[in-house]
């Protein structure tokens, strides 16, 4: 049967299809210049160079790092992903969810849902570049449209 993927759905699965390959540049060119990734403490780094820097530097103390996702609920260009983390430190292998917002066909804002760590994954990763003021939730555009659910 053929099925209609949304092209926000088709560029989430690319880039964890990369993420998974261990491929950071391709993960990376499909991430806007300015894009914000937060981790489940709410810890951010913003900008495509710096989130490639700690990408590499999390697949080298983390080479069993993948991401399984189970399904996939979208509003406008905003999906939320549910699934699990396979690692070998056990605070970052778990069901997680994901929040991934897209924009001209590039991931524009990534970030991790879960219990809070202790270790602050960047933080620890990128301690001089990393932010940990409160995200503005202010400046996010409203998308409008009906919750689309599709089960991976």
């Amino acid at each position: 049967m053929w099925r209609f993927e949304n092209k926000s759905v088709a560029l989430v699965r690319r880039f964890v299809s990369a993420v998974n390959a261990r491929d950071v540049t391709t993960a990376t060119d499909l991430l806007s210049e300015d894009c914000r990734m937060v981790d489940s403490s709410g810890d951010w780094i913003e900008g495509r160079a710096e989130i490639g820097r700690v990408m590499q530097r999390f697949m080298e103390i983390e080479p069993d790092f993948r991401i399984t996702i189970d399904d996939i609920s979208r509003r406008g260009h905003d999906l939320l992903l549910r699934g699990h983390a396979q690692a070998r430190d056990p605070q970052i292998a778990k069901d997680t969810l994901w929040m991934a917002r897209t924009e001209g066909g590039l991931i524009s804002h990534w970030q991790s849902y879960g219990p809070s760590q202790r270790n602050h994954v960047m933080r620890a990763l990128m301690p001089d570049e990393v932010h940990c003021e409160p995200i503005e939730h202010a400046t996010r555009k409203e998308q409008s449209g009906p919750l689309v659910h599709q089960r991976s």
